[in-house]
């Protein structure tokens, strides 16, 4: 089973990171669905991730809309 406590997963997980890095490529996680997994991805080097629990897909209005709330709260232009 490919789980964060199956070695050999860790260490295809730890070697992908390493080849993005060695490219010169910032490395994303996509499917992070709880702290746990992005706890070890942060550790692991990742430079971002994406996944439910990060946060739920949304239509496009709908993510148009908070990132104009976005800005107005912080008073920073959001970029794409």
């Amino acid at each position: 089973m490919w789980t964060l406590g199956n070695r050999a997963f860790i260490l295809l997980i730890l070697a992908t990171i390493d080849l993005g890095h060695n490219l010169g490529l910032s490395v994303t996680a996509e499917g992070v669905e709880n702290a746990e997994i992005m706890d070890r991805l942060q550790e692991m080097g990742c430079d971002t991730a994406q996944g439910y629990y990060l946060g739920m897909p949304v239509p496009l209005e709908r993510f148009i809309k908070d990132l104009g709330y976005y800005e107005c709260m912080t008073g920073a232009p959001v970029s794409a």
